[in-house]
């Protein structure tokens, strides 16, 4: 919810041109003599928090719940040109291989800062993070990953059960688990068991799990945008980084690995990223491209 304070206001109009919902509304003032804006009294339930309003106003007339005004900062050059963010863009890599050596927490702190500027607005922040950079819960958190992936791998091969599960999951996503994630497992528990490697993980000393309660609208997109944020910092303080999509379902399906992390019975774990320094150099960058673009005239 926003208050306009008139005694500021110079019902210029910008607020509610700006705003999604046109909350804001500027009009005459009653008798004719100037305008006036107010908070529509019939979109005020619609209010989104964005604070878009509060950030245009040139006279700091306007107020936004949950948004403190030293949240709202002067924007100043950030100095970042294009040829610069491209080429940060083709350089970054997935990194698989890490060295055995823990990134410090005043590191990590300033990749979460990056995370911590992802939507949305604050008055409506619904991501949640969980950073595990302790040894013995890495391994913890490994253990149950292969205890879940390796109790699907039975149903699956089981036809009752396999019908329950597709119906479960969707035949979509069954068919990809099969299909991409299975033939690997295989090889994986494998090596896992055999004391090799936690090809699960990747070995890295550092798991971020980004959270947002199951009824957030999007609430999966804000973590995926979260940390896509942090990626880039990662980036650009020389640490290597890696979406992984294997560790949500064991965070979300696992008991035993939503107590392990504290997760709320409401909050599911939609994206995770490896992190750590990478134990090799790359010397190339793979120029990639989009699988298609279209103007549609």
């Amino acid at each position: 919810m926003i208050v306009i304070d008139q005694s500021r206001c110079n019902a210029c109009g910008t607020c509610g041109r700006v705003c999604p919902r046109y909350v804001p509304e500027t009009r005459a003032r009653d008798g004719g003599e100037g305008k006036i804006t107010e908070v529509c009294a019939a979109r005020r339930h619609l209010c989104i928090d964005c604070g878009q309003c509060a950030a245009v106003c040139q006279h700091d007339a306007i107020r936004v719940d949950g948004l403190r005004p030293e949240q709202l900062v002067s924007i100043t050059p950030h100095g970042i040109g294009g040829d610069a963010l491209l080429a940060l863009l083709e350089q970054r890599r997935s990194v698989r291989r890490y060295k055995d050596k823990p990134v410090p927490r005043d590191v990590l702190d300033r990749i979460l800062e990056a995370a911590h500027r992802a939507p949305p607005a604050p008055g409506k922040a619904c991501v949640g993070v969980i950073v595990i950079d302790d040894k013995a819960k890495l391994r913890e958190l490994g253990r149950l990953t292969y205890a879940l992936y390796e109790k699907l791998r039975g149903g699956l091969r089981n036809p009752i059960a396999r019908h329950f599960i597709r119906r479960k999951a969707g035949a979509r996503k069954i068919d990809q688990v099969q299909g991409f994630v299975m033939p690997a497992f295989e090889w994986y528990a494998r090596w896992y068991h055999e004391g090799k490697g936690d090809e699960m993980q990747r070995d890295a000393p550092v798991i971020m799990l980004f959270h947002a309660p199951i009824t957030a609208p999007t609430g999966d997109e804000f973590c995926l945008i979260a940390a896509l944020h942090a990626v880039l910092m990662a980036e650009t303080v020389g640490v290597g980084t890696l979406v992984n999509g294997l560790i949500p379902p064991a965070c979300n399906n696992s008991p035993a690995a939503r107590a392990l992390l504290g997760l709320a019975p409401e909050r599911e774990v939609y994206a995770c990223l490896c992190l750590g320094y990478s134990k090799y150099v790359y010397r190339k960058a793979i120029r990639r491209r989009l699988a298609e673009v279209r103007y549609l005239d």
